[in-house]
């Protein structure tokens, strides 16, 4: 058996950025630079583990699967309308699902447990059609939990089982 590793990283230096364009299939990602963000347009099946421990992971409404699990140190981005389907995604960095002009997001992350013990951000830019969800079967937060006004436009969280013990911050509509 042939085991696929892909690693990212690099001393600081000037911002760089790799775009994942195929559809991938790894047992192991890490994203290891705080000047680096791994762009994925493109699906990836994750067969063991994925961690970012610095840098940006951009998932742009493609899907990651797999029987791995994921784990956020830094800054993970959702734009556009993602499926997360792991064994467990955990969060102890920032992550941000965004809504973008004409796209929205969606973060579907079905029966994949997210963890936050880091910071969730529910947001939007520029414009109306932006609107920021979370669909999950499980959803524990130990962290931070921001549904911020970004645009103005909807926010919705739609959990099965949302287990609270950290910060839910929701401000009022102006």
């Amino acid at each position: 058996m042939c085991q696929v590793i892909a690693s990212l990283s690099a001393s600081t230096g000037a911002a760089f950025v790799v775009t994942l364009n195929i559809d991938v299939e790894l047992d192991e990602l890490v994203l290891d630079s705080a000047d680096a963000m791994l762009n994925m347009t493109r699906d990836l099946t994750l067969n063991v583990s994925g961690t970012n421990r610095a840098g940006t992971f951009s998932q742009n409404g493609r899907t990651v699967s797999g029987a791995g699990s994921f784990t956020n140190e830094d800054r993970y981005l959702i734009g556009g309308n993602a499926a997360l389907s792991l064994a467990a995604f955990n969060n102890t960095g920032t992550l941000a699902i965004e809504g973008r002009p004409g796209l929205g997001a969606t973060s579907n992350f079905g029966a994949t447990p997210l963890n936050n013990t880091g910071t969730v951000n529910l947001t939007s830019t520029v414009n109306a059609n932006g609107a920021a969800t979370i669909l999950a079967d499980l959803v524990t937060n130990d962290g931070i939990f921001n549904v911020e006004l970004g645009s103005s436009t909807a926010r919705t969280v739609r959990v099965l089982d949302f287990q609270n013990n950290g910060d839910i911050h929701a401000p009022a509509t102006t």
